[in-house]
Order: structure tokens, then C-alpha cells, then sequence
């Protein structure tokens, strides 16, 4: 592997999916990076950032693309067309996360 120097230079997300608002304000998607404590304004520039996701959120807009999947986890399923290719889920096949929705 390369070293914790090359590594570093990459940007780390901890990503949290929620059936809460731990925050309380009804945000769908809450986003953080380190910052100083007494300087707000001031970043640590190290890459780190945290994603909270809340499926109990009334509006999903801030969630992206995420919105559905949030909807799914508070279970929020549309019945409508249960027959549509589309509302069935393939347990088996891999899905592609990382690049597909914005962070």
C-alpha cells in the first residue's frame, strides 16, 4: 500500500444513514468538515468530512439523489406499479455507489 503521506492527500468521508434527526432541525443531509473551534472560518484542510443522512426529514431536496433511498429507509414505498421493472430490487447485482451521488 502507499504511504500514510500519499493517502492523506485523499479526502475521507464517514457517512451516516439515519431513522433520526440526531441534529433536530429537519434537514434531510448534514455536512461537516474540521474547522477550528474558536475560528469557525478557519479549516484544518485535512480532507475529513462527515455526512449525516435523516430519513425522517420532511423534505429531501438537500439529500440529492439520495432522496428515494432516504424515503425507502423511513418506509415510504410507492405501490403504485409493484408489477414495473423499476420497483423491483435485484438483491443480487452489485451496485455502484461512489461517484453516482453527490456528497
Amino acid at each position: 500500500g502507499d504511504s500514510y503521506r500519499q493517502l492523506a492527500t485523499f479526502p475521507t468521508y464517514v457517512i451516516f444513514f439515519c431513522q433520526f434527526d440526531y441534529y433536530g432541525r429537519g434537514w434531510a443531509r448534514y455536512r461537516f468538515e474540521d474547522r477550528e473551534i474558536t475560528d469557525p472560518l478557519m479549516t484544518a484542510h485535512n480532507g475529513q468530512h462527515s455526512v449525516i443522512f435523516n430519513a425522517t426529514a420532511s423534505d429531501y431536496r438537500r439529500a440529492g439523489a439520495l432522496g428515494p433511498f432516504l424515503d425507502l429507509m423511513a418506509g415510504n414505498v410507492n405501490n403504485k406499479d409493484t408489477n414495473s421493472s423499476r420497483n423491483q430490487i435485484d438483491q443480487n447485482e452489485p451496485r455502484k455507489v461512489a461517484g453516482e451521488y453527490a456528497l
